[in-house]
């Protein structure tokens, strides 16, 4: 989510293991500055685009956190504040006035000191909500996200829902090639397996080693399969935005299977 820290691999197999759990409780351990709150901010930002994919947002996500004490909630909705946007046509919030979107659910009893800067709600009404529930706020906010929709999809005089399908398609437009990436990386792993079986043939099953095909056909086969893998991974990956991919991308350049095999 926050651009000037891209997930690291650690980070990235937690989330894959959150999203890949179906529900199952997961724990993630970590001292201070190790990335659990950054990894919280991807765990709520994919559930938002996740909304979108499923049911076109118009059934928002809802997520609560919950801790043994107020500190831990506060420095969550405080890293959603302070956390920053890439320069460009995303900058920024599309919501003016609103720093975070999270909101502290307070006791009774809570004084507003104790919770200053954070977006808040109370029982009775107080906090954010009695500003932004209001429909001068609306007509601003909605003429303020109008005109970042407009100048980020290259267009003018967009409606709101014409906006909002643009947002959408794009979002699509964005899982389609995730998708490809990964059909591309399991190619290639594909590619490598045919080559592991070419080069050391006792690995292969009965089956397989009855196939006619010879053995040094079967290795040139692979070798192509793993280098058209190996290329499309490496194109994706110069394209992606994440940090940590050209570290895989240089490795796969410098040390790639074929090489070394070669």
């Amino acid at each position: 989510m926050g651009f000037e820290f891209p997930l690291s691999i650690s980070q990235r197999k937690s989330l894959y293991t959150f999203l890949d759990g179906k529900g199952k409780v997961f724990a993630v351990n970590g001292p201070p500055g190790t990335g659990k709150t950054t990894l919280l901010q991807s765990v709520v930002a994919n559930a938002m685009v996740q909304s979108v994919l499923e049911n076109g947002g118009n059934i928002p996500a809802i997520i609560l956190a919950c801790s043994a004490n107020n500190q831990a909630v506060t420095n969550i909705i405080e890293s959603f504040m302070r956390s920053k946007t890439a320069p460009g046509r995303l900058e920024g919030r599309w919501i003016p006035e609103v720093e975070g979107y999270a909101t502290y659910l307070p006791g009774s009893t809570k004084k507003e000191e104790e919770f200053k800067g954070i977006n808040y709600k109370k029982i009775n009404g107080e906090g954010l909500f009695r500003h932004i529930e209001s429909q001068e706020f609306l007509r601003k906010a909605g003429q303020h996200y109008l005109e970042r929709a407009n100048i980020y999809l290259g267009h003018s005089g967009l409606s709101l829902q014409e906006s909002i399908a643009g947002l959408k398609e794009e979002i699509q437009n964005i899982q389609q090639q995730f998708r490809k990436s990964a059909d591309n990386w399991h190619s290639y792993l594909e590619g490598l397996k045919m080559w592991q079986e070419s080069v050391f043939p006792s690995l292969l099953n009965d089956a397989e080693t009855e196939n006619n095909v010879p053995d040094n056909e079967r290795l040139e086969q692979a070798k192509r399969h793993v280098e058209r893998g190996e290329q499309a991974v490496i194109d994706y990956f110069n394209q992606e935005s994440f940090s940590v991919n050209s570290y895989v991308c240089l490795t796969l350049n410098q040390h790639g299977p074929v090489g070394k095999l070669n």
